[in-house]
């Protein structure tokens, strides 16, 4: 077996070939990088994200990536029932509810703990709101889901209890929570308008009357979703009762009503929803916020803006969702 050796002319060739890329190295950077030099880049380590606190108020891809975790509409606005559903998680995590998504709830929300431990249910009673409520109501299961815990579901909690023979309490605490979803209820009759209301109940319409006081003048807005946008009529709805803790279901009148208790004109109170149906087309055109005395906070239509006006119609439907 031969071995060639390189010619003399051959390693003079080389050693130039080295000599030029030390001296292009040096004119491009000042220091000559050797390969030993080069950092190594190992393909597992990702750069960290850094996700920012969020609290009443802020908006963004951040906000609907909280909404969509735990269960409530993605509107991207963080509201009262976003931090509802957040402090209620932070409950079932041993945490303060405060409300405020800070780095430790990013972490329990999306972090290995959160797929492998099971999180602990929160107790609900009257009044109660958020994912947890959401939750309860679809698993009993209820013909209307909106995130509040009132009268309608009480009643469907006592009806558990009596079948599954525990305390008629209506607080869904650990043994009740045990049997939502294995024991089926119907309940024939929910309290209407006709019955006392009760403090919780009274204290949220008030509130819903106040935060539709609040929007009045903001212009009506066929695509607007929020007070800088602009209002059409159900996104109005939509964001005023969501900032009650409520979720009617999205800006859309058909799911709105379809996810109400129905009731008559005369059950009707300050804080009900009152719907505008287009009989000769058969659907729901409009909704207000009914507010007593035969008038409503409404966003009428393009070129005016969200005001209290008379229900001007006998052509209309009353719905209930506390």
């Amino acid at each position: 077996m031969s071995v060639r050796h390189a010619t003399g002319a051959q390693r003079l060739a080389g050693h130039r070939a080295i000599t030029a890329a030390v001296v292009m190295g040096l004119a491009a950077t000042g220091t000559i990088v050797t390969a030993s030099e080069a950092p190594a880049v190992n393909p597992a380590i990702h750069p960290v994200v850094k996700r920012p606190t969020l609290q009443i108020g802020s908006t963004g891809p951040e906000v609907q990536q909280i909404q969509a975790r735990l269960g409530v509409s993605q509107t991207s606005y963080f509201g009262t029932l976003t931090a509802a559903a957040v402090a209620n998680f932070q409950t079932s995590q041993g945490m303060p509810a405060t409300g405020t998504v800070t780095p430790a709830t990013w972490k329990k929300l999306f972090g290995k703990a959160a797929k492998t431990k099971a999180a602990k249910r929160p107790v609900l009673r009257m009044g109660s709101t958020g994912a947890a409520v959401t939750d309860l109501q679809r698993r009993l299961p209820m013909p209307t889901v909106t995130g509040y815990f009132g009268s309608m579901t009480d009643t469907y909690v006592r009806a558990l209890q009596k079948k599954a023979k525990l305390k008629q309490s209506g607080v869904v605490n650990k043994k009740t929570w045990k049997k939502v979803g294995k024991i089926r209820v119907t309940v024939s009759s929910v309290p209407t308008a006709s019955a006392a209301p009760t403090p919780a109940a009274s204290g949220v319409r008030a509130r819903i009357m106040q935060i539709a006081a609040s929007y009045q003048g903001i212009p009506y807005v066929a695509n607007g979703y929020t007070p800088a946008q602009g209002f059409n009529c159900s996104s109005y709805t939509q964001w005023v009762y969501q900032q009650a803790g409520i979720d009617l279901g999205g800006a859309y009148t058909v799911t709105q009503y379809s996810r109400a208790q129905k009731i008559t004109k005369a059950q009707a109170k300050p804080g009900d929803l009152v719907f505008f149906h287009n009989y000769p087309n058969n659907f729901i055109g409009h909704v207000g916020i009914y507010a007593g005395n035969g008038k409503m906070w409404h966003a009428p239509r393009t070129g005016r803006v969200v005001s209290l006006d008379a229900v001007y119609s006998d052509k209309v439907l009353y719905a209930r969702v506390l």
